[in-house]
């Protein structure tokens, strides 16, 4: 008989649960989750001119934007190993302090080496903070309550990943460095981290099992999970996929405005900051979509439209035409990315979910950070245009799997046997 994958089924029941948190304490949280996505879209606008300044290449230029990225992947689990021994509070307020730091004092940088070295501090910084949030939301909502906060999540995200790149790109009509000092903002969030957010932690183990959790918290856990449990490598994959193909945007579509004659750095934030604004709109509706909808149907809907997106941003040829893209692809981003991280969190023990959640985004952040090279490896034969076009490919294969693999739906919150 054929073997098919399903995706984890609906917590099971729990025991009674402390009182949800304040409403005060999740805006605290989703401050800082408006502070996630701009990491990279904030400086994207003026990657041109720094490219200039500093005389890079076109992949030079595209790892200003993404070496974050690979230092939040290579530090994550170690983070999330940190957030499973400590808890979440030290390790967020910390992330917050370094990512204003680092983030802000690169407007200082006068070389590349010295720009490249602060992204990567910035890096270990924002790995701090997108661990330190998921983790906290996760341990302080449960049932249906996490699915509608993550969905506010990614629509707190897509706020800052709007408000804060047009800030950006009105500072960068001034200079390149100015979108630097926006990071700067992470302050504010500190200080509302510290007044309003509570430490939450795994449940402490009983004195018996105190030797094999240690073992467990040193051993590759995540890892003999996603051996053992084949069906939970699919979020992993699939967020890896995404974040690809989203960051083929982020990176290229301004290098194609160029072209098209569009360089203003305004101009240009618009057509980034409509891609994550589109994921906060699905966003604010993701909790009662998930509600009346399997994870199956919301996964398939969450590829097909980015699929959309990149077919236009291919064939698109004017400035108005190409910003369907970002929308469309903004669409299936806000179904994918709250879906993932509470697929994996049924699936693992609760002492395993700092480390977990901290592997799934570096599996993300190391999709963006690969972004440039392997769709970048198309622009130098095919043009920009044929960056989209590879993209487009591997998103309709990324919908034949999700199709194909998903075979039997789960059901959804709001049914009978929910």
């Amino acid at each position: 008989m054929r073997q098919t994958h399903t995706l984890p089924r609906d917590e099971p029941p729990e025991p009674p649960s402390p009182p949800p948190p304040s409403r005060s304490t999740m805006f605290a949280l989703l401050a800082s989750a408006t502070l996630v996505v701009m990491a990279g879209a904030v400086i994207s606008p003026v990657v041109a001119l720094i490219r200039e300044d500093l005389d890079l290449s076109s992949d030079q230029a595209g790892l200003v934007i993404t070496t974050h990225s690979l230092l939040i992947a290579l530090s994550g689990p170690l983070v999330g190993t940190v957030i499973d021994r400590i808890g979440t509070r030290r390790v967020l307020m910390t992330g917050l302090l370094a990512y204003a730091l680092f983030g802000g004092g690169a407007a200082l940088a006068d070389t590349y080496p010295l720009l490249l070295a602060s992204r990567a501090l910035f890096g270990v910084a924002a790995a701090c903070v997108v661990n330190g949030l998921t983790v906290s939301l996760l341990n302080l909502w449960q049932g249906p309550a996490r699915d509608a906060v993550m969905g506010y999540r990614a629509t707190a995200s897509s706020i800052g990943g709007v408000v804060w790149p047009l800030l950006g790109g009105a500072l960068g009509e001034i200079s390149w460095r100015g979108p630097f000092l926006v990071y700067l903002v992470a302050l504010l969030v500190l200080v509302g981290t510290a007044l309003l957010v509570p430490e939450t932690r795994s449940s402490a183990p009983d004195r018996a099992s105190t030797s094999e959790t240690r073992g467990a918290s040193t051993s590759p856990g995540v890892w003999t999970l996603l051996r053992n449990q084949p069906a939970l490598l699919w979020p992993y994959l699939l967020l890896f996929a995404m974040a690809t193909l989203q960051y083929s945007i982020v990176v290229f579509l301004p290098q194609r405005l160029a072209q098209l004659g569009v360089s203003n750095t305004m101009t240009v934030s618009v057509f980034i900051s409509v891609m994550t604004g589109a994921t906060g709109v699905i966003g604010l509706f993701y909790g009662r979509l998930r509600r009346n909808r399997s994870y199956r149907s919301l996964l398939t809907a969450g590829t097909a439209l980015p699929l959309a997106g990149l077919v236009t941003l291919a064939a698109g040829s004017q400035p108005w035409m190409l910003l369907a893209g970002p929308v469309l692809f903004g669409l299936g981003a806000g179904l994918v990315m709250p879906a993932a991280p509470v697929l994996v969190s049924q699936a693992v023990p609760e002492r395993m979910q700092g480390r977990a959640a901290s592997t799934l985004n570096s599996t993300m952040l190391l999709g963006q950070f690969a972004s440039p090279m392997l769709l970048g490896a198309f622009a130098g034969p095919f043009g920009i245009r044929g960056v989209f076009v590879a993209a487009a490919v591997a998103c309709v294969l990324l919908v034949l799997a999700v199709a194909a693999t998903f075979r039997q739906a789960d059901a959804p919150v709001g049914s009978a046997e929910a």
